[in-house]
């Protein structure tokens, strides 16, 4: 069903979830069998970051008037998590690869995705569990967590 995560679950393994003490790029621990096939087994409790988390994909499947992501541009099928920080900040997108799928990014479809972004002035931030890539137009800079902090301080 369009709109609904389905099977998907990639927020739920890349992202860092404090208040389920879940690490980033680790699978959550709340993950398992549910009604509807694999997902968060705390659904009705879990943490105020995962009920307010909208990837980029499930936001164009719930938006009308906008052109939707296709299939093939969903986390779990292209291995990567697309999205606006706190859908605020529409101007750099951030992009989070499956643990073991870090160059996913670098692969049609999201390569193409991608450039198109870049080519209308947004800013790119690709987050690994090692290091960040943030790209803008041509240029691009590579740093671990605690360099981007300092270029930010």
């Amino acid at each position: 069903m369009a709109g609904h995560c389905q099977d998907c679950t990639g927020c739920c393994v890349v992202f860092e979830v404090k208040g389920v003490d879940k690490a980033f790029g680790e699978p959550c621990r709340h993950l398992g069998k549910t009604l509807f096939g694999t997902g968060c087994t705390i659904y009705a409790s879990r943490p105020d970051a995962c009920q307010h988390y909208v990837c980029l994909w499930l936001d164009s499947q719930r938006k009308s008037g906008v052109e939707r992501f296709p299939e093939k541009l969903r986390p779990d099928v292209c291995k990567v998590v697309l999205g606006w920080p706190w859908g605020t900040d529409r101007e750099t997108l951030f992009v989070y690869p499956y643990p073991g799928h870090e160059d996913a990014w670098q692969k049609p479809p999201v390569s193409y995705y991608l450039r198109s972004i870049l080519a209308r002035g947004a800013k790119v931030v690709v987050v690994t569990k090692d290091k960040r890539i943030a790209i803008k137009g041509d240029m691009a800079f590579v740093g671990t967590e605690s360099e981007f902090e300092e270029l930010l301080s």
